[in-house]
């Protein structure tokens, strides 16, 4: 009975056995649930990622846009010139910047139009069901929705346009471009010296 009980007995291979399968268990379970395995530093990394939503980005759909304008495309650029020097290689590689860039633009007013019914519907909604703060708070999104929207339909008309505000991503390319054809042109002019 005392050796039941204290365990005085060397542990058996069946005991040895299921103690490293429950052992396994939870370490498999410890690896596939992520709430329990997260590292200090996944979560330091996802601190800093909201803190630069929090601090650069406003948290919307337009985030998109003016990440896709600030992109800089020198090494896109410089890498076509030592593709292929010719310069409608580059014009086609300008256009492609820029039609990606109003895609955006359509895909983006897209998402905010269907944001702005659903905010439509609720609104009434509210309204009907005599909510009158929820209602403001509804409404107040939707200015700030609709404000997007104009600034959207600004910066489509400042690139038609081509102010250098939307060309930014073009230019870096433009650079790239130049900077590729003197080094490629460089090194075709070493190669011919040795």
């Amino acid at each position: 009975m005392f050796d039941t009980l204290f365990n005085s007995k060397a542990a058996s291979p069946e005991t040895a056995l299921s103690q490293e399968a429950v052992e396994s268990q939870v370490q498999n379970f410890t690896e596939e649930n992520p709430t329990n395995s997260r590292s200090p530093q996944i979560d330091q990394k996802d601190a800093e990622t909201k803190s630069y939503w929090i601090n650069y980005g406003t948290g919307f759909p337009i985030d998109v846009i003016y990440g896709y304008i600030n992109r800089d495309f020198e090494q896109k650029g410089f890498d076509d010139a030592m593709v292929n020097m010719d310069p409608s290689y580059k014009e086609s590689g300008k256009k492609l910047i820029v039609n990606k860039l109003k895609v955006l633009f359509q895909q983006v007013s897209l998402r905010y139009q269907g944001d702005l019914q659903e905010l439509a519907v609720t609104i009434e909604t509210m309204q009907s069901q005599g909510l009158p703060l929820q209602m403001k708070r509804l409404e107040t999104r939707q200015k700030q929705l609709e404000n997007h929207v104009k600034r959207i339909e600004e910066m489509k008309m400042s690139l038609e346009r081509g102010d250098e505000e939307m060309m930014r991503m073009v230019m870096s390319y433009e650079r790239g471009f130049k900077k590729g054809m003197v080094a490629k042109s460089n090194s075709m002019l070493n190669n011919n010296g040795d």
